[in-house]
């Protein structure tokens, strides 16, 4: 029976017993901390965004394309595949052929990769228009190339798909007044949080892992046995006033005496 009381008290000495009072006061007594952790990461991050990486900007434009195979009129069926084939349209938009003609005409001084990696194409959802967009840092060029690549493209659907002239460029490019990327002011609140979250997680895992015994409540807590007082202990050279409990002397040297 005894050694059955001694195991079950040296089973609970080894579990780790998580209070949130406890955290939630370990939280509380390191919050200056916590804050500039999180004051420290939202200003890295503002000025990692705002003095560093080069804002871009995006001009964007939209072309229908109808798949008419007679001059005489539109026909249900020509509606039906223009919708089926745009996919296909928007291959044709970001072509090398394209790229190509576009770098030719605004005498660009970009290879067809990079100019590729700027323009996207998209199909507008249950329509037969493209979106066409071009982020680039100069807003006053990404109109230049989006307007460049809805003419060149309308041109080429036309003579790959062989269809007539039915592809009209509905609304031209537009000239960036604000900057797309980055977003400056949502990066920082989330590095914020971020830092604030970190910072709070390390404080909580170093409190539970501090198993020191500092306090009467500690003995009792942890080693199951009860204070019956405390020692106090003088300071040399002072005078009552210096006088300390004998325990917390202890605690500070981890409970070795």
């Amino acid at each position: 029976m005894g050694n059955t009381d001694i195991n079950n008290q040296n089973a609970s000495a080894g579990r780790t017993e998580i209070d949130l009072s406890e955290i939630f006061g370990m939280l509380a007594r390191k919050w200056i901390i916590i804050a500039a952790a999180g004051v420290a990461a939202a200003v890295a991050v503002f000025c990692y965004f705002h003095f560093i990486v080069t804002p871009q900007y995006t001009s964007s434009a939209r072309i229908m394309v109808i798949n008419r195979q007679s001059s005489e009129s539109i026909t249900a069926t020509d509606l039906t595949s223009s919708t089926t084939l745009s996919n296909d349209y928007v291959e044709i938009v970001t072509s090398r052929t394209v790229m190509e003609q576009v770098i030719a005409d605004l005498d660009l001084n970009y290879s067809v990769g990079a100019l590729q990696s700027m323009v996207s194409a998209s199909v507008v959802t249950n329509t037969r228009m493209i979106n066409i967009s071009v982020t680039n840092p100069d807003p006053i060029l990404a109109k230049k190339i989006t307007d460049s690549v809805s003419n060149v493209s309308s041109t080429r659907i036309c003579e790959v798909m062989n269809i007539e002239n039915m592809v009209s460029i509905v609304d031209e490019g537009s000239l960036p007044t604000e900057p797309s990327s980055p977003a400056t002011t949502r990066n920082t609140v989330i590095a914020a949080l971020l830092g604030i979250i970190i910072a709070a997680v390390v404080i909580i895992i170093i409190g539970i892992k501090d198993d020191r015994i500092k306090t009467p409540e500690d003995v009792e807590k942890y080693l199951g046995v009860s204070v019956l007082g405390t020692i106090p202990v003088f300071t040399a050279g002072t005078d009552n006033g210096g006088a300390k409990p004998k325990f917390a002397e202890t605690a500070k040297n981890g409970g070795k005496r």
